[in-house]
């Protein structure tokens, strides 16, 4: 489930609103990995 960034309720998932406060719902995506920096050697 995810929480309302708002209020903190748990919101069901799939919801586009709060149902207790009425807050949009942001879905938030796991933040994609980035790939570590490697040195080049010139």
């Amino acid at each position: 489930m995810a929480i309302c960034a708002n209020c903190g309720k748990e919101i069901d998932e799939g919801a586009k609103f709060c149902t207790n406060c009425g807050a949009p719902v942001q879905h938030m995506q796991a933040p994609a990995q980035a790939e570590p920096l490697v040195p080049q050697d010139s």
